[in-house]
């Protein structure tokens, strides 16, 4: 039994210490900056994302209505979240850890920027440094791409070609591909680089779910020398099982509607409700006896 309660404890130790141990950011990434200014249009489209995403860890930033958590979620207000570098911002929202999801499927690049435009707001010291990318270096404007569904190897098959003769190399060209499911991206196979010829492919799940009829949106991103990805190629194919899917609303759950509760929990409440009112009336009436006896007769 001692034996069992100090391996507890052991445990317990480690999992905290795993808890507190400081967020190590890779150098690389730490100097990466914003492709774009952050102005008051950035900013909006980050308030939106943070509303959305963030503020029911991180609460209302500077209000102290962070969720009550472990590690405790920081506030962006506060001093020791803005001296992280827009590197640093950027490397954590989109790689998450323990508790902080990862958020790199679920949001483009150019989302995660605006995010974090909107955070500096909160950091009156704060002085962007950014490196604005050029429209002649994007991806699109220097590649065409290819996708195509080879069913009987239940295969997506990548073809890259320069849109120049002398534009730019097409081998090891990193490239990512995803499944569009109810909440994110579910990677499909894993990331690849292409060969000499531009051609790269990724090997489809036989029971990857579709629509009614199976069709599954594809997107291929494309991971730049820093490592973070964009969307390049958004297409739809027949690829998947046909399925029916269920509105999560209609079934009865703890976190539903009154109306979806547990018919299990609405009978506890109400026998409990019941029991209460019980209760309050009997005090009432043994009070009414005791007044009717303690009066004195007429």
């Amino acid at each position: 039994m001692r034996k069992k309660i100090f391996l507890i404890a052991i445990l317990s130790c480690l999992s905290f210490s795993t808890f507190a141990q400081e967020w190590v950011v890779p150098d690389d990434k730490k100097k990466i900056t914003a492709p774009f200014k952050f102005d008051s249009e950035h900013q909006k489209k980050g308030e939106e994302i943070y509303n959305k995403t963030c503020v029911s860890c991180h609460g209302h930033p500077g209000q102290g209505d962070f969720a009550k958590l472990n590690p405790i979620p920081k506030d962006p207000a506060s001093k020791e979240y803005q001296t992280n570098t827009d590197g640093d911002l950027f490397f954590k929202i989109s790689e998450g850890r323990v508790l902080m999801p990862s958020f790199k499927n679920t949001l483009k690049a150019v989302d995660i920027w605006d995010l974090i435009s909107y955070v500096r707001i909160f950091n009156k010291d704060y002085v962007q440094v950014y490196t604005e990318s050029k429209a002649e270096s994007s991806f699109s404007s220097k590649y065409s791409i290819k996708v195509t569904f080879a069913q009987d190897e239940k295969k997506v098959k990548i073809k890259i070609l320069p849109t120049h003769k002398d534009s730019a190399v097409i081998e090891g060209i990193t490239m990512s591909l995803y499944a569009k499911r109810y909440f994110g991206m579910l990677q499909i196979d894993k990331s690849k680089r292409t060969d000499q010829n531009g051609n790269v492919s990724f090997t489809l799940p036989t029971d990857l779910p579709g629509d009614s009829i199976g069709n599954v949106n594809i997107k291929l991103n494309v991971a730049d020398a820093a490592g973070f990805e964009e969307t390049v190629s958004d297409t739809t194919f027949k690829v998947g099982i046909p399925t029916i899917h269920k509105n999560l609303l209609d079934n009865r759950a703890m976190w539903n509607v009154r109306s979806k509760a547990p018919i299990w929990l609405i009978l506890a409440y109400s026998g409990a409700v019941l029991t209460v009112l019980s209760v309050i009336l009997y005090i009432l009436w043994i009070l009414a006896q005791i007044r009717k006896k303690g009066s004195p007769g007429i």
